[in-house]
C-alpha cells in the first residue's frame, strides 16, 4: 500500500514538473516575441509628415511635406507676365497739321528765292530758320509774319513762284517740324533751334545765332537728304 502512494506522488510530480517546464517555455516564448517586436519597432525606418502653417496677410497656406524633399519648379513652370486687358498697347504721338497751304506757299516762294539751286540740305536750312523765328517770338505771330516782315528776307517775293521740288522739301520739313513738337526725337533737323540768321556769301548761305557773327554753323547734323 505505501509503494503505491509513492508511486502516486512520483507520477504527480512529474507531472506538475512537466506542467511547469511547458509554463516557462510558453513565457520565455512570449518574452522573446516582446523583445523582438520592440528591437524591429525601435529599428523601424519611419518617415514622419511634418506639418506647419504659414501666415501671410489676408490668408492662411498649410502645407504638408515629407522627409523627402520635393523637386524645385523649373523657371518655365512660372505662369506668364501679362497686363491687365492681355494686350500690348502702343502709343504714337498725334502728329496735326500745323501749317496752312498758303503758309506752306509763302515758305516756298522764300526758299526759291534765298536758296535756289543750292542742296536739299541748305534750302531746308532756309526752312527751318524760319521755324526757329517763329518758335522764338520776337519775329512774328506766325510764318506769314515771319517771312514778310520789314528788311528779313529778302529773297522772299509774293511773285515767286511755288516750285514743287522746293514745295516737297517745305512739306517734308515742316512734317518734321510736326514731330518734333509732338515729342518725337531725332527728327532730322538740320539747323538747331538756336540759329536764327543767314547772310549770303555769294555762293551758299552762313547760319547764324547772331547777326553777322562769325560764329557760322557748321552742318554738322546728319541731314537726312545727303
Amino acid at each position: 500500500m505505501q509503494t503505491t502512494t509513492k508511486h502516486s506522488r512520483k507520477m504527480t510530480m512529474s507531472l506538475i514538473n512537466e506542467i511547469l517546464a511547458v509554463i516557462l517555455l510558453i513565457e520565455i516564448i512570449l518574452l522573446a516575441g516582446v523583445i523582438g517586436y520592440r528591437i524591429g519597432k525601435e529599428s523601424a525606418c519611419v518617415q514622419p509628415v511634418y506639418q506647419f502653417t504659414l501666415q501671410i496677410d489676408s490668408g492662411t497656406i498649410e502645407h504638408e511635406e515629407e522627409n523627402n524633399p520635393k523637386p524645385e519648379k523649373e523657371a518655365n513652370d512660372q505662369a506668364p507676365v501679362k497686363d491687365i486687358n492681355n494686350e500690348v498697347k502702343v502709343i504714337e504721338p498725334v502728329i496735326e497739321n500745323l501749317f496752312t497751304n498758303e503758309e506752306i506757299d509763302h515758305i516756298t516762294k522764300t526758299v526759291w528765292g534765298e536758296a535756289r539751286g543750292l542742296s536739299k540740305t541748305h534750302q531746308a536750312g532756309v526752312v527751318w530758320a524760319i521755324l526757329n523765328r517763329c518758335d522764338d517770338g520776337r519775329f512774328g505771330k506766325g510764318v506769314i509774319d515771319v517771312v514778310t516782315a520789314p528788311s528779313q528776307f529778302a529773297g522772299y517775293q509774293s511773285g515767286n513762284p511755288v516750285d514743287p521740288e522746293i514745295r516737297d522739301l517745305v512739306v517734308d520739313v515742316l512734317d518734321r517740324y510736326s514731330q518734333e513738337k509732338a515729342g518725337i526725337k531725332n527728327v532730322g533737323r538740320v539747323l538747331p533751334k538756336e540759329y536764327l540768321y543767314f547772310r549770303g556769301n555769294g555762293r551758299v548761305n552762313l547760319f547764324s545765332k547772331k547777326w553777322n557773327s562769325t560764329n557760322i554753323w557748321d552742318w554738322s547734323l546728319e541731314s537726312p537728304y545727303e
